[in-house]
């Protein structure tokens, strides 16, 4: 039995079917936020506060039909058929699951025949978590893996894991995984480019022009790993009691907040790229940041 020290590595967790349509217009691997989320849900299940989280992703395969090479973002018309998203060099479309199924054609509105779509983007995906946990963390490997066994990442299945390791240090925690990239936030470079610009411009403005494609060559590999991802949540609403809701905490209707990631290879790391989580009560914002 393997127990806790500083950092809790968990290698080449395997998800099955998770959600890759991080907002209407983006698709990219699970968000920051995501997996933040299973790492809070871990925590509460085990009783232990983790402070920050490190991943690394190794592999991704989407769950859709390749079309053109083209950009990264989703174009829609209002035609469900039309609906592309583009990421990274290539065209993908969404799936398209059907929202109902028919008897005979007496089985709709309007006597149509036309069955209810709910267009989506799922993916599988392989990943390592990197968990900061307190000194005195007396977590059992087993009770991570017990974990595991039933918990789901952006709503997808988790299938398979490493063996759960502990570290003292960052370095010993890295040589404990395979090489991959990084998730690294780059909100820099977003505040960079917005102090740069001839004329004021705001945040999603600036994430926009990073994230352009600066080579028409298709096949040309990108300049860099740089992709736009939900970072976070903003309350539209005062939170309320609401019926029907699991364990009767309030809830309020939120917006995601989208920020700019890189993967960066583990290989050049100068230090862990921890995620850590923040609440913003001016702007009543829940939103995770890395170093």
């Amino acid at each position: 039995m393997d127990h806790g020290g500083k950092y809790i590595v968990v290698p080449r967790i395997q998800v099955e079917h998770a959600n890759a349509l991080q907002t209407w217009w983006i698709i990219a691997p699970p968000s920051p936020m995501a997996i933040q989320g299973l790492v809070r849900a871990m925590g509460l299940r085990l009783g232990h506060h983790f402070e920050a989280f490190a991943v690394v992703h190794h592999s991704v395969q989407w769950l859709a039909s390749e079309g053109d090479p083209s950009g990264r973002f989703v174009h829609a018309t209002d035609k469900p058929d039309e609906w592309v998203a583009m990421f990274w060099n290539r065209t993908l479309a969404l799936q398209q699951p059907q929202g109902a199924s028919y008897i005979d054609r007496d089985d709709h509105i309007a006597g149509g025949i036309s069955k209810g779509l709910q267009p989506t983007a799922r993916c599988h995906v392989t990943l390592s978590l990197i968990l900061k946990a307190a000194p005195d963390c007396a977590l059992a490997d087993f009770e991570v893996a017990r974990f595991l066994r039933t918990a789901r990442l952006a709503g997808g299945s988790i299938i398979a894991h490493g063996a759960v390791r502990f570290a003292d240090t960052p370095a010993e925690a890295l040589s404990r995984l395979r090489q991959g990239f990084f998730l690294v936030d780059r909100a820099d470079l977003v505040a960079t480019r917005m102090a740069q610009a001839g004329a004021p411009i705001d945040g999603l403005e600036a994430l926009l022009e990073l994230l352009v494609a600066r080579n028409s060559d298709p096949d040309a590999a990108p300049e860099s790993w740089l992709s736009a991802n939900v970072v976070g949540y903003t309350a539209l609403e005062a939170p309320r009691q609401r019926a029907g809701v699991r364990l009767g905490v309030p809830h309020a209707y939120a917006e995601a907040l989208v920020g700019l990631v890189q993967y960066q290879p583990t290989r050049d790391a100068g230090v862990l790229p921890l995620w850590r989580y923040a609440v913003d009560d001016q702007h009543r914002a829940y939103l995770v940041r890395s170093a």
